[in-house]
């Protein structure tokens, strides 16, 4: 046998043998793992999609929650020049009129007066007899004098979230130009 013959005998041979061998994958292996991968890919998506679903909620809550505390802020303490709040008040008189509760405070000086109430789900505020300014999604205040004191009076603003038990906001307040 010459070495040529050789050469093209063990080249065919190993030409054969690359054809039975078992190494690699085959055409259903490789759809497993790619059915394996997708799949551990939606769960990644959809594990994903609710963190950043949760987070814009927790972030939504937390801007109403800022936003309300601002609001029961400003009816407390003022807003500005404009508005003076209830702590500067020389009193506060409820008023029902077509099934709503508007709370007047007065300052005593004529003709200067704030008011505040709510309607259709949202807090309003005005200056005397003036047109009424929209400040927050509100399901409720109340202004209550105390039975201890003619200063006294205690606060409530009640938001729509006041189911889940965090969403009224109450303080006891010392009006600040009473006249006894």
């Amino acid at each position: 046998m010459t070495i040529l013959s050789y050469l093209t005998r063990s080249s065919s041979i190993v030409r054969s043998r690359a054809f039975l061998d078992d190494r690699g994958l085959t055409l259903v292996e490789l759809m497993m793992a790619i059915v394996i991968m997708a799949l551990i890919g939606l769960v990644a998506s959809a594990y994903v999609q609710v963190g950043i679903a949760s987070n814009a909620r927790v972030q939504g809550d937390a801007a109403f929650t800022q936003e309300f505390s601002l609001a029961f802020n400003q009816v407390l303490d003022g807003a500005g020049a404009s508005y003076r709040g209830l702590r500067a008040a020389s009193s506060v008189t409820p008023a029902e009129i077509n099934g709503i509760t508007y709370y007047q405070l007065y300052f005593g000086e004529p003709y200067w007066a704030e008011q505040y109430w709510v309607s259709d789900g949202f807090l309003y505020r005005s200056l005397a007899d003036g047109l009424g300014s929209c400040m927050i999604a509100c399901e409720g205040i109340s202004i209550v004098q105390t039975e201890s004191s003619s200063a006294l009076y205690d606060f409530s603003l009640i938001s729509p979230e006041a189911e889940a038990g965090s969403g009224r906001m109450t303080t006891r307040v010392r009006l600040r130009n009473v006249v006894d």
